[in-house]
């Protein structure tokens, strides 16, 4: 028996039952085979059944079970009684039954949604026509027939019905409770925000107090614009604005009548230390951090002014660092690497240099010193090659004394207190004051032991302040002088700065022969803004 095309092991295993009631024992045997073959899932029940009668059909079991007498083999009994669940039904039957399921399951549905839909019906009205709505749409969508989700559909649509007469009749009321819903949640917004508020008052009126405490006006005046800020309503924050306003002015005022106070001491300390004598041997004095601030610049820019990277000054200090060299016959680059090493700076060995004069690093050396400085033992070792040192791009350059001498460099030096002369004050008569004459006394007149003037002091034309032609004195205090004349016919006080003198004594005392005067490349120039000289040289001169 061939298996039709869609049918299905629950069909295969009725048709095989329905064959084995007639008595064709072959063809139920097919129709059971056919159905486990298919290998489609059955219940329990029928699983447990198609294997009882695929065992007790096969074709062997039913020939050795043949009677000797040619009787035909007794066929396996059916079940007198089944289980009703599982008991054979015809597929209207089963099609029957799913639909009764089906219905039920509908029936449940409606039958809740319309309870739900009258408890909401006076709380949340718009809820329960949402529920009735789509309910309606699965009894509708449905496999059922028409005629039997009628009733379904009218108890729905009556449901409906009513709760729409009931929103119609309480529409009023259910706006009102809208309403109050949302006054009530604006209101509970408004306490939860005003609460916030007040939090965050809180603490900016606390930090406000600790900023008060510690003097610091300015700050507590930028917490209460905050403060004033987050509510400006709150009268505190107002008394908190006003009050940092006023503390911080009032800070300011006895700030600035605490330095007036310390300004006018001051000047009158300065009136009365002016007052001192001092020691005319000594009449140029220096401040007494003078040698501090001399340091300090020397110390960032040297004698030229020049500003140095730290290596370089690392570098400068080293060569002032005292060692001992103790070699014979020794390769040049190991004792640059003893040095390099002992001294703690980069050497570099110019290649090009050496080669100008004939060195290699394996050219032997023979130095024997004891604790000398380091530029010391550099020139003793490298003057018998016709080498030399200097620092470059900070390192600590080897190479030869014509490289050396070869690459100028700028330099600016600040002479201020070498090219303005000292100047010299004289009396009307001529009469130098030095050293040893007290200013005020005067030469003698014959007739009386000390000669003075019959106004005192210097007598001025026409009683008026004067000024010598030179523009450079200055008035002076006369105690014998009579009010409203001033002591002040001095000359020689503006005197103008002089670099010849030192740019002379440059040239013919240092390197001579190196100066563009003499053919050399060496130049020297005055900066007379900053009182300054600016030497073109090389580095070793």
């Amino acid at each position: 028996m061939i298996r039709p095309s869609g049918v299905s092991a629950l069909d295969l295993y009725r048709q095989g039952v329905e064959l084995l009631r007639r008595g064709d024992a072959d063809g139920a045997y097919r129709a059971f085979l056919q159905a486990y073959q298919s290998g489609q899932k059955l219940d329990p029940y029928r699983a447990q059944r198609l294997q009882d009668y695929l065992t007790e059909l096969a074709p062997q079991r039913r020939q050795g079970t043949h009677l000797a007498s040619g009787q035909r083999p007794q066929l396996p009994s059916l079940p007198e009684s089944t289980d009703p669940k599982y008991e054979e039904q015809s597929p209207l039957d089963l099609l029957a039954q799913q639909r009764a399921v089906q219905f039920d399951r509908l029936r449940s549905e409606v039958l809740n949604a319309v309870f739900r839909a009258e408890r909401l019906r006076e709380q949340d009205p718009e809820r329960a026509l949402q529920i009735l709505d789509q309910t309606m749409a699965t009894v509708e969508s449905s496999e059922l027939d028409k005629r039997t989700v009628a009733p379904l559909l009218a108890s729905l649509r009556k449901t409906r019905a009513s709760v729409e007469t009931y929103m119609t009749q309480r529409q009023p009321i259910v706006d009102l409770r809208k309403r109050n819903k949302e006054v009530e949640m604006a209101i509970r917004r408004e306490q939860e925000h005003k609460v916030r508020v007040e939090q965050e008052f809180a603490k900016l009126v606390d930090e406000f107090n600790e900023l008060m405490k510690q003097r610091r006006f300015a700050e507590a005046e930028v917490v209460a614009k905050q403060a004033k800020d987050l509510d400006p309503t709150n009268p505190v924050a107002e008394t908190m604005t006003w009050k940092a306003r006023f503390a911080r002015r009032i800070a300011f005022n006895e700030d600035v009548k605490e330095r007036k106070e310390q300004g006018f001491i001051d000047q009158l300390a300065s009136v009365e230390e002016s007052a001192i004598p001092f020691d005319d041997r000594k009449p140029f004095r220096f401040g007494t951090d003078w040698d501090e601030i001399t340091k300090r610049r020397r110390d960032r820019y040297g004698v030229d002014s020049r500003i140095r990277t730290e290596e370089e000054k690392r570098i400068e200090r080293s060569l002032t660092k005292q060692i001992s060299l103790r070699f014979e016959n020794a390769p040049l680059h190991q004792v640059i690497d003893y040095i390099r090493t002992v001294a703690d700076v980069n050497i570099v060995l110019d290649t090009f240099g050496l080669q100008e004069e004939g060195v290699t690093s394996n050219t032997p050396v023979t130095i024997d010193v004891d604790g000398i400085m380091l530029k010391s033992c550099l020139n003793l070792m490298l003057e018998p090659l016709n080498l030399a040192y200097t620092i470059d791009n900070e390192v600590l350059k080897i190479t030869s004394q014509v490289r050396q001498q070869g690459e100028l460099v700028t330099r600016t030096y600040p002479v201020a207190d070498l090219v303005v002369p000292i100047p010299n004050f004289s009396v009307p008569n001529g009469t130098l004051m030095g050293s040893t004459q007290v200013t005020g006394a005067y030469p003698y007149h014959p007739g009386s032991a000390m000669s003075i003037p019959p106004y005192g002091g210097i007598q001025p034309v026409n009683g008026q302040f004067q000024v010598g032609g030179d523009a450079g004195g200055f008035g002076m205090y006369n105690p014998w002088q009579p009010p409203g004349q001033m002591d002040a016919h001095l000359s020689g006080g503006g005197a103008s700065v002089d670099f010849d003198a030192l740019s002379d004594l440059i040239i013919s005392t240092i390197a001579p022969d190196t100066w563009e005067e003499v053919g050399g490349d060496g130049t020297i120039k005055p900066f007379e803004t900053t009182l300054s000289l600016v030497i073109r040289q090389t580095q070793q001169v």
